[in-house]
């Protein structure tokens, strides 16, 4: 058994069109051309689906929104920050997170209906559903 685990693991890309339109402000002000959204897209397309395809069966953790997403790494730095003295600010998590806002939503929206497995999660991480593909 290889587990393969990651933020955007088997996530598709997203229609063209759909990359038209900025999702933040980071993406407002430093991709005004759409470049990076474009280059992340066409990987998803791309190169990714050959790491992708093979996977036999797809788990998704699903968080209640992608506002969670954000709460839950700030959790996760003040842990960071209380274990090793180290760890981003909130200005520094807002900025990451920003990064994969888009995909997150994305992936929020259209992998539930193509994973194997989906386990949607509470606010305080606990397992609200899991549900298995027919």
């Amino acid at each position: 058994v290889l587990l393969f685990e990651g933020w955007c693991v088997g996530a598709p890309p997203q229609p063209v069109e759909a990359l038209d339109a900025p999702v933040n402000a980071l993406e407002a002000n430093e991709d005004r051309s759409g470049h990076w959204r474009h280059l992340a897209n066409d990987a998803l397309a791309g190169p990714y689906r050959a790491l992708f395809d093979p996977i036999d069966m797809l788990v998704m953790l699903v968080a209640p929104g992608f506002e969670a997403v954000l709460a839950w790494r700030e959790l996760q730095e003040d842990k960071l920050r209380a274990l090793a003295g180290g760890g981003m600010s909130p200005a520094e998590i807002g900025r990451f997170v920003a990064h994969y806002e888009r995909l997150t939503r994305h992936m929020l929206a259209v992998m539930p209906q193509a994973a194997d497995v989906v386990v949607t999660l509470g606010e305080d991480h606990s397992v609200k559903q899991v549900k298995f593909a027919e």
